[in-house]
């Protein structure tokens, strides 16, 4: 099926973009998107997937023509530069299963602070990420066993971060396997299975204990 329509040749770059910025945007923790950032992400993934299947046609031809099947081309490039070109929904499709691939390895590279890891070793740049010090903090280590004191009630809840949130001035966390203390006199008051802490800016501190227990690493989160 051919489609020749102006429109389409839009969705033929957008739509595989859009799918991998959409997945890259709900999987990932970051600065929330207006929607010109939310365009421009969904160009450039729309871009660099059909660059990648580029690319991998240049490996997969030789292998073609050596065994005797007719080479394979992609039609997107010639239908953005010329108007007169044809569009195959074909090709968008599998441009869009592409993308979703994608958007899962993009998003596994910002969990992982993989440019930002980079970054730091070439002694390019000190900054961890768009999100704030509490998603960094958080998400460094899985499973995580925190100590988190409520300075307003002096209750301390320690057990290992299941999920966490940040949204404006509101810190939410989900701990397990929950033992609560009193933060004066470090009785210990009851047993937990699993607490959701929402807690706002400066209200709390999270602490990681030493193994040995000795001392404590302590961070005062604050946005």
């Amino acid at each position: 099926m051919i489609i020749n329509e102006l429109t389409t040749r839009l969705i033929a770059l957008l739509l595989p973009g859009a799918i991998a910025a959409s997945i890259t945007d709900t999987l990932t923790v970051h600065k929330k998107w207006d929607n010109f950032r939310f365009l421009l992400n969904a160009v450039l993934f729309g871009s660099l997937t059909y660059s990648l299947m580029q690319a991998a046609l240049y490996l997969i031809n030789p292998i073609l023509e050596y065994s005797g099947y007719q080479r394979l081309s992609i039609c997107f490039w010639a239908a953005i530069l010329d108007t007169k070109s044809q569009v195959h929904v074909g090709e968008i499709i599998v441009a869009s299963f592409a993308a979703i691939v994608l958007g899962f390895i993009n998003s596994a590279c910002v969990q992982k602070k993989a440019i930002f890891r980079i970054a730091k070793n070439l002694h390019v740049s000190r900054k961890f990420g768009d999100e704030g010090l509490f998603s960094y903090f958080c998400a460094r280590k899985s499973p995580q066993y925190v100590w988190v004191r409520d300075k307003e009630e002096g209750i301390t809840y320690a057990g290992t971060i299941k999920d966490f949130s940040a949204a404006g001035t509101l810190r939410e966390l989900t701990l397990v396997d929950v033992e609560v203390y009193s933060t004066e006199t470090g009785d210990k008051l009851y047993e937990l299975e699993r607490a959701f802490l929402p807690f706002t800016e400066d209200k709390f501190i999270i602490e990681i204990p030493k193994e040995d227990e000795e001392t404590s690493e302590e961070e005062e989160v604050g946005s």
